[in-house]
């Protein structure tokens, strides 16, 4: 069976990373001789890191890029699409190679019409924060099934929507999938509001809940390399700057109260306190957690009780290094995921609902608050509390995690080998 992963993304955001490498398992769990290839937005990245034949998606994105720079891509991309719609619905039936000069166009369309089933792991593509890139990750959703290929759309959020017109196209390409899986039970709701058929669509947690943790000396080196210091409890911190359409909260005030935290758990909790980056501005990752991490350390009284972790790791590393922690705080999705289950105690800052939804899925909501209602003193006293019940939170995060991690390994691979392929080689 020739099996394709596309909305690959680079594995210097760890969570894309960490979706590639656990939905790579199940499909081997699912289909014992599968061939897999991917689609990503960075391919020679994603190939280094998966040891898999990779193409380029049919859209990449262009991120770290000046405004003219994007409005031409978007114009492009848009004729582009006009041309091959046309060509998909008509009798005309023109060749891509007709209308489509982009060779990596080209390869990932080849990629696209030779798979037997694609599976999408875009996590949350389908929504109105990016509603600038929504146009294509729905057209990329309607490409695939023009080939008749079977779809299905791995863990993932949906969701929220501002717009009508943002609904109406998304309910035409949701209604397309043959299977929907979605991260958190609010996607649900969206997709029930959609009037998605019920039967296409089913609650499973995140894929990274099966991230397995690198060696212990593997661990070591990084702590060597990284001047991470020995024989002090740690507290870890992943922060982010985030520029997404409609969000709450002040990025400036945001830091301030990241810092005073810092400086609190370091001064008054005697931790040492370790900065964790998931998203490193490499191999084309628009976004910078070294930088949000140095520009909050800058803020910090006591500067010589935290520690940067400057380089791109492996999600089996960044959950080993979390695994180093006494308690952590975590405004990324993934790195909150990778922290508890590593089984450490987890205050989870929402910058969207899919991380307030994660911990409600913990039985652990109690320990998030909302970025744009953040308050030193509410954060002040979760602190204490997490401090004070922490040996008790973590065998309540080992049953947790083993349940849920057992819900997706466990149905995610017998609900996949439940395809089948007829006799003309189709889904």
């Amino acid at each position: 069976m020739k099996v394709l992963i596309f909305e690959a993304y680079t594995d210097a955001n760890v969570g894309s990373a960490s979706l590639i490498e656990n939905a790579c398992n199940i499909v081997r769990s699912a289909f014992k001789d599968a061939s897999i290839s991917i689609l990503a937005q960075n391919k020679e990245a994603v190939g280094r890191f998966s040891g898999l034949p990779v193409f380029s998606e049919i859209f990449i994105l262009p991120l770290n890029k000046g405004r003219l720079s994007q409005a031409w891509w978007f114009v492009v991309n848009l004729f582009w699409m006009a041309a091959d719609a046309f060509s998909r619905i008509s009798r005309l039936r023109a060749p891509c190679g007709f209308y489509t000069l982009s060779r990596e166009k080209k390869r990932a369309l080849k990629a696209i019409r030779e798979s037997d089933v694609v599976f999408g792991i875009g996590a949350e593509r389908i929504n109105d924060n990016f509603f600038l890139a929504l146009p294509f990750s729905l057209y990329s959703i309607w490409l695939v099934k023009s080939y008749n290929k079977k779809l299905i759309l791995l863990p993932q959020t949906i969701g929220p929507f501002y717009f009508s017109v943002s609904k109406f196209f998304a309910r035409k390409a949701l209604l397309l999938c043959d299977r929907i899986y979605t991260r958190d039970k609010r996607s649900l709701d969206v997709l029930k509001s959609l009037k998605i058929p019920e039967w296409k669509f089913k609650f499973v947690p995140d894929m990274a809940l099966l991230q397995k943790t690198a060696p212990a000396e593997a661990i070591s080196r990084i702590r060597l390399k990284e001047g991470i210091p020995q024989g002090v409890r740690f507290a870890g911190v992943s922060a982010l700057k985030w520029s997404y359409f409609k969000s709450n909260g002040n990025y400036a005030q945001y830091k301030e109260i990241m810092a005073k935290a810092c400086d609190y758990l370091s001064g008054e909790k005697d931790y040492h306190v370790i900065f964790m980056p998931t998203n490193v501005k490499v191999h084309g990752c628009r976004e910078d957690d070294i930088a949000t991490a140095a520009e909050i350390h800058g803020l910090m009284k006591n500067k010589t009780r935290a520690s940067l972790v400057t380089s791109l790791y492996t999600p089996a590393e960044i959950k080993g290094l979390c695994g180093l922690m006494d308690i952590f705080i975590a405004t990324r999705m993934h790195a909150c995921i990778l922290a508890t289950s590593a089984f450490v105690p987890t205050i989870a800052i929402n910058y969207q609902f899919k991380l307030y939804e994660y911990m409600k899925l913990l039985g652990l909501e109690y320990y998030s608050l909302d970025i744009g209602e953040l308050d030193f003193g509410v954060l002040r006293s979760l602190m204490d509390d997490l401090c004070l019940y922490k040996e008790r939170l973590r065998p309540h995060l080992q049953r947790q995690i083993a349940i849920l991690g057992s819900r997706v390994h466990n149905t995610l691979s017998a609900d996949l080998k439940d395809i089948t392929i007829n006799d003309h080689g189709k889904p």
